[in-house]
């Protein structure tokens, strides 16, 4: 049994850096990858999760970016928890502890405005603490280079897994934050939370409008294209058994950058004629168990996406594979939901 979990997850390794290499190549750049430790030469002796690893780059200026996971803080368990920053394009890092969370986060994602030319690069954060009501911290820096801890903007408890986008117009940065939101009613908690100056305010939009399991899946995934339309996909949870949530796919659009009175609510499905088109219905995602990290909500589903439900190219049959695997196969699952998602975004426009 042991020898066939080492053959498992080596071999969806492999079909992971197939899969993302293929892509690279298709997409008509170098096949060529090169693989850079982000861990200081100082800390190589470390022995941590790391988990979820993320990325930001400055699209204008891609010498600077911002990598993050479920780093503590190496030197103090008081101190805030640290990003990983490289000014050369990727080629040497520096661990900086300038996240407003003490020690380590519960959950980390970050963006540098597209289209922005920050000399320093400008970012914006969504972060969890891992205290017993689980706090979300929207803040940014004006400078990753300095050693300044990130401005907080906006915070509240009771949310899961934050994702950030950003789009930068004018003189003020356009801000998305997709999370899981428990303070929403009626178990709508499929949420958008919106900012349209720069973090100074943010307006937090429910994106579900049908009944639900009592709450929608953890991930929530807004998308901005260069003209401020916004898109968002999400886990739409109708049955949850405690093992396997029966779910919709769902995409909603919004024209306006999410400043209207009716936020993401331009793209409805013919089936109802509601808010939010319905990519896949009914699909079964089994739930792999709570993550072994303290006080944290929201344990990862495994996205099937089959080949006879994805209306649009770039389509992925990614089967269950036994539970010893399932984490890697979560992987395998967002990279092949991630090159859909991403050239369909790409092959704009995509106003169906």
């Amino acid at each position: 049994m042991k020898a066939l979990a080492v053959f498992l997850l080596r071999f969806l390794s492999v079909a992971a850096f197939v899969m993302i290499a293929g892509f690279v190549f298709v997409r008509g750049q170098s096949p060529a990858i090169k693989v850079v430790d982000v861990i200081p030469a100082s800390l190589s002796g470390e022995t941590n999760q790391d988990s979820e690893p993320f990325l930001a780059v400055q699209t204008v200026n891609p010498q600077i970016m911002v990598a993050s996971a479920f780093t503590p803080n190496p030197f103090s368990s008081s101190g805030n928890a640290p990003v990983y920053i490289s000014e050369d394009g990727g080629n040497t890092w520096a661990l900086s502890a300038i996240t407003p969370v003490q020690r380590m986060t519960c959950d980390i994602t970050h963006a540098m405005p597209t289209g922005e030319n920050h000399p320093r690069g400008d970012l914006h954060a969504g972060t969890l603490a891992c205290a017993a009501s689980v706090t979300l911290d929207e803040s940014e820096s004006n400078d990753v280079s300095a050693s300044a801890v990130m401005n907080v903007q906006s915070t509240r408890t009771n949310v899961d897994q934050p994702f950030v986008r950003a789009l930068g117009i004018s003189n003020s940065d356009h801000i998305y934050v997709g999370l899981n939101d428990f303070n929403q009613p009626n178990g709508h908690t499929a949420t958008v939370d919106v900012s349209v100056d720069g973090g100074a305010t943010y307006k937090s939009v429910s994106i579900e409008t049908r009944k639900t399991a009592g709450q929608d899946g953890p991930s929530v995934r807004p998308a901005v294209a260069a003209d401020n339309t916004v898109y968002a996909a999400f886990f739409g949870w109708r049955k949850f058994n405690g093992t396997v949530a029966t779910s919709d796919i769902v995409v909603v659009r919004d024209d306006a950058g999410g400043t209207g009175p009716l936020p993401f609510q331009a793209l409805k499905d013919p089936s109802d004629k509601l808010p939010g088109r319905l990519v896949v219905k009914g699909v079964s995602i089994p739930w792999c168990g709570v993550r072994p990290t303290e006080a944290q909500p929201g344990p990862s589903p495994t996205c099937l996406i089959r080949r006879s439900a994805m209306p649009r190219t770039s389509r992925w049959r990614l089967p269950t594979m036994a539970r010893l695997a399932c984490y890697t196969s979560n992987f395998l699952a967002a990279v092949g939901l991630h090159m859909w998602w991403n050239r369909a975004m790409l092959s704009r426009p995509f106003r169906t």
